[in-house]
């Protein structure tokens, strides 16, 4: 018992870290009742947890405004490990132009085991029910979404029957599906490498999703648009973008680098 609570604590700090670090990369700047406020968080382990932030590095706060915002340490946190594209910042940026021309919430996501996780999102949510669930770190069953089932057609067609009859096997009756059903849906979205349908993570909302090419299953990602009933978007239109954004994206990516000799050098 005692060891389970040290973990389920141990997780609970982990997550409001991550929460505080995409909050200020949000918002820019923040005071802590405003973080306090937002996030929902008790203010006395939470301004523990910044000012212990700022002996670490990761935070600055002015004297004057007493606000904390993000330092260069924090932007640089785990990105030599990253692919290129997500360390040079592409991928925030297609994540901004998409949002932008849409004017919905463009969100990326990948695969963690058998989950579907929300990597990132740039736009502003259009309804205020949706606010607790584009939060980082979100996981959810690969199944349960239309996005984690894209994510999880692009590995080899074995594989992902054996993980469809497991994902089957571990769900509750609630969450039962037919895994035929299910099989043939993964057939369809690995031919069009895109797909329409629910977004899951507790809401009502649908997303329109593509993957982005080039990728290996392992570290297959998807972008998506999410839409609800005001959404005055057609659905051809709503791909049309998506294409037309993932199409410059990979351009800019190919034209930054070349490679010679397998070493990649800066075009």
């Amino acid at each position: 018992m005692k060891n389970s609570l040290e973990k389920a604590n141990k997780t609970k700090i982990a997550r409001r870290f991550i929460e505080i670090i995409s909050f200020l990369d949000a918002v820019q700047e923040a005071t802590i009742g405003d973080v306090v406020r937002e996030l929902k968080l008790p203010q006395s382990s939470t301004s523990d947890l910044l000012y212990g932030m700022i002996d670490l590095g990761l935070l600055y706060r002015d004297p004057l405004s007493r606000s904390f915002s993000l330092t260069a340490s924090a932007a640089l946190l785990g990105q030599r490990g990253q692919l290129d594209h997500v360390r040079d910042g592409e991928m925030v940026r297609l994540l901004d132009n998409v949002a932008r021309e849409s004017g919905l919430v463009a969100i990326l996501l990948g695969r963690v085991s058998l989950d579907v996780q929300i990597i990132g999102w740039a736009g502003q949510p259009v309804n205020d029910g949706w606010s607790d669930i584009f939060r980082p770190g979100m996981k959810r069953s690969l199944t349960s979404s239309a996005a984690g089932q894209l994510l999880l057609s692009s590995v080899s067609s074995s594989r992902r029957a054996a993980i469809v009859r497991h994902l089957h096997a571990d769900a509750d009756e609630n969450h039962k599906f037919s895994v035929a059903q299910m099989l043939e849906r993964l057939d369809r979205c690995n031919s069009s490498g895109r797909v329409i349908g629910r977004f899951g993570f507790n809401s009502s909302a649908r997303i329109a999703a593509q993957l982005l090419p080039g990728l290996s299953p392992e570290q297959a990602l998807s972008i998506g648009l999410v839409v609800d009933r005001s959404t005055r978007w057609p659905l051809d239109r709503l791909f049309d973008l998506l294409n037309e954004k993932i199409g410059s994206y990979c351009a800019s990516v190919e034209g930054e680098r070349i490679r010679v000799d397998g070493i990649q050098t800066a075009a």
